[in-house]
């Protein structure tokens, strides 16, 4: 696992405009290892599970958020390595299947939210701008098979 978190600071006190702040964190995972032992009467079976579908080598995330005054905006990048599309055992999928997997995927989110007054904030963004589609023996992974869903709200505290 890894992560890093970047924040640059408003620059006002040094007489440079005010622009609010800038914060940049990526975090991800790779995995080495990923082995199943479904049957403890049998120790010595193992099923590999690494890079079967939701099973990735790689899981990246990256952030970037602007905060300024009442306003905030945020933009998500999702990076998923292959992965075997759904009921292939890594295993045996390149002998029984042509292609037995799935393309990476990089999904991209968009957010924004404003602070009207005190306790009410309006917010909205759009997730999986670029449409991507969920993999072909899934509905619903790694995306919603709705495809490009826009969202907007208000929130408030009582």
């Amino acid at each position: 696992d890894f992560h890093r978190k970047i924040v640059v600071a408003d620059q006002a006190d040094l007489g440079a405009p005010r622009w609010g702040e800038l914060q940049l964190r990526i975090f991800g995972t790779r995995v080495l290892k990923l082995d199943d032992q479904p049957n403890k009467d049998d120790p010595d079976f193992i099923n590999p599970e690494l890079q079967e579908i939701r099973r990735p080598l790689w899981v990246v995330n990256s952030n970037i958020q602007w905060n300024w005054e009442q306003l905030t905006l945020n933009y998500v990048l999702t990076f998923l390595g292959k992965q075997a599309l759904d009921d292939v055992e890594i295993e045996t999928g390149r002998e029984t299947f042509v292609n037995p997997f799935a393309d990476r995927f990089y999904i991209h989110d968009l957010a924004g939210s404003y602070e009207v007054v005190k306790d009410l904030t309006v917010y909205g963004g759009v997730n999986n701008i670029t449409g991507v589609d969920p993999i072909a023996t899934s509905t619903s992974y790694p995306v919603s098979p709705v495809g490009r869903p826009f969202f907007l709200g208000v929130s408030s505290r009582l």
